[in-house]
Order: structure tokens, then sequence, then C-alpha cells
């Protein structure tokens, strides 16, 4: 089994998203692309999505951690090395094909 955990909203100094975040991380839209998205990927690959804190020196833990690119400005160095960067476009138009596409390569490039 595979532990993927893409970073799907951040919180920065204050506690809050960073400014014009939210609407862009919840809704129907959202949900239905989550679904859809642990439907298209193998049973093997356990897909989380996440919060992550940029004032927590926690990072977390898992064969890949994915990142949208407006996101990345607040992921740590560490987490963008061995990360995965998926273009916000594919997300904010619903492209699972591709996603699922990048996250599959991704995986098998880790292995080798």
């Amino acid at each position: 089994m595979k532990k993927v955990l893409w970073i799907y909203s951040i919180n920065v100094q204050d506690g809050g998203p960073p400014f014009g975040y939210g609407h862009n991380t919840s809704g129907k839209g959202v949900k239905r692309f989550k679904e859809k998205l642990k439907e298209e990927l193998p049973s093997d690959i356990d897909l989380q999505f996440i919060s992550y804190d940029t004032t927590s020196n926690v990072l977390p833990s898992a064969d890949l951690i994915i990142f949208n690119d407006l996101d990345s400005r607040y992921i740590p160095e560490k987490i963008k090395e061995k990360g995965l960067c998926i273009p916000y476009q594919n997300i904010y138009t619903g492209n699972v094909e591709d996603v699922t596409h990048l996250i599959l390569n991704s995986l098998t490039e880790t292995k080798n």
C-alpha cells in the first residue's frame, strides 16, 4: 500500500488561509474532484487530503506528498524536493485524468 498525502489547504502564520484562498478549496466541485480522483487511482494507493500548517516544524510522512504550484511558496524545501507539484489549473478545471497520470508516474519514478 502506497501512502499519498495531498496538501490541499494551507494555514499560514495567523492560523487562517492565505488571502483569497478559501473559495478555491471548498465546495461541491472540490468534493467531487477528490472522490473521482480516489476512484481513478489503483486500490493500493491510500490518498489522503490534508491541511498543512506553515508554523509547524513537523513534516508529513508519506510515499508521495502532493501540493499545487500556487501553494508551493508556502511549502518547505524538504517537502518540495521529494514532493509532486501539480499545476493548479488541473485542480481548478477538475482534470482528474492528468492528475492521476502525474501521481502514477511520480510513484513509478520513486520506485526506481
